[in-house]
């Protein structure tokens, strides 16, 4: 069990980490990145929940349900769930990443991307008294550590003589690309396009021997098999006699994606050729969806928008004198179609920009911003 009520009512009247470090106490289920500023400069993050303590491995399959040597037998003490206050780095960020090192003595599973995580610590080393503009634009952020770290690689494995004149322009553009994956970005497409291709020559082979579903791996799996190890062995193509390289499959995997645009008028942005949409809830209510809408990023950047998921909510709070509170997120207050005020969030979220928040004080109970109140009474 978990008393979020207990929770939320202590954090509202917490004073200081200690305040807060008790407060979260109470939250069980499930797991969260908790984070605490103070004005007087402590900062801190808890992934916090009651997590069982498994053996290694344990989880990561399908386990038998009569057997209890499978069982959870104790939980991972308090204490010890991962954490850090007043790192020496002067900032914390947390971006799906994988929460410790291998230093922690007790097993994590989970799938983790430690790209975003890259970019922001990057971004964050690089700044100096920062301020709301600032964590605005990191937010808003497209750079993609993976394409930084992985087309340097498919580039320099290309057979350069085997390509085309168009082949060897598109080639060329991916040279000068910035790894920035902005809504018109036409490298930003030739470069997915070329990813994906790569992803199923190395992949499908195996994966096509079986029947029903299939959930490849990560593309993060990928890029760090391929970067650690040019001979790895998914490389070759378990359907042909000869043994297939990285060249010959990067390069193959390049004229596929080229073939898909050559034939076009032009390589389409990356916004059109990704087709962003934010679906309703059911995924099915098409009248009450918004498609086609012009973003930029991936899951893989800062601003992880991708073709139906995305980062909902941003929010900036500098806690300066006053307490400054920036936010939006890409829909209407009340979640009901029949408001004007259903989508209205939706092109503020686009454009990358945010509402400033009411930080209410006691002596504002009749400020004029105030639409209405509701008056509870005992019973």
């Amino acid at each position: 069990p978990s008393d979020e009520g207990s929770m939320w009512f202590r954090l509202n009247r917490a004073q200081n980490y200690n305040d807060y470090l008790e407060a979260i106490k109470g939250f069980s289920c499930p797991g969260q990145n908790m984070l605490f500023a103070s004005k007087t400069g402590d900062i801190a993050i808890w992934q916090q929940a009651r997590f069982p303590a498994r053996w290694n491995g344990q989880g990561l399959y399908v386990m038998p349900g009569e057997d209890s040597s499978y069982m959870w037998k104790e939980f991972i003490p308090q204490e010890q769930n991962p954490h850090v206050l007043n790192p020496a780095s002067g900032f914390i960020q947390s971006a799906n990443q994988r929460p410790v090192d291998s230093t922690y003595p007790y097993f994590i599973p989970g799938n983790y991307i430690a790209a975003r995580g890259v970019t922001i610590a990057s971004r964050l080393q690089q700044l100096q008294h920062a301020g709301p503009s600032e964590m605005m634009r990191l937010q808003l952020d497209y750079y993609s550590s993976t394409a930084s770290m992985i087309l340097p690689f498919m580039i320099s494995n290309t057979d350069v003589g085997a390509l085309g004149a168009t082949e060897r322009e598109f080639l060329d553009e991916l040279r000068r690309w910035d790894f920035m994956t902005t809504p018109d970005s036409r490298s930003t497409t030739l470069y997915q396009a070329w990813l994906d291709s790569l992803e199923s020559r190395i992949w499908m082979d195996e994966f096509s021997q079986l029947t029903g579903p299939v959930a490849l791996p990560e593309e993060q799996t990928l890029v760090e098999a391929l970067l650690r190890d040019s001979a790895f062995r998914f490389v070759d193509d378990v359907r042909t006699e000869q043994k297939e390289t990285v060249q010959q499959q990067v390069t193959a995997a390049f004229r596929q994606m080229a073939s898909a645009f050559s034939g076009s008028d032009e390589v389409p942005p990356w916004a059109k050729f990704k087709n962003v949409s934010i679906m309703h809830l059911t995924g099915q209510l098409e009248p009450f969806s918004r498609r086609g809408l012009y973003a930029g990023g991936w899951g893989n950047t800062p601003n992880a928008i991708k073709v139906t998921h995305g980062p909902s909510w941003r929010m900036i709070v500098h806690l300066n004198g006053t307490t400054e509170a920036y936010g939006v997120y890409p829909g209407g207050q009340s979640g009901n179609p029949g408001s004007p005020f259903y989508d209205n969030g939706i092109d503020m979220w686009l454009a990358g920009r945010y509402y400033v928040l009411w930080m209410m004080k006691p002596g504002e109970a009749t400020d004029k911003r105030i639409r209405g109140t509701i008056t509870f009474k005992k019973a």
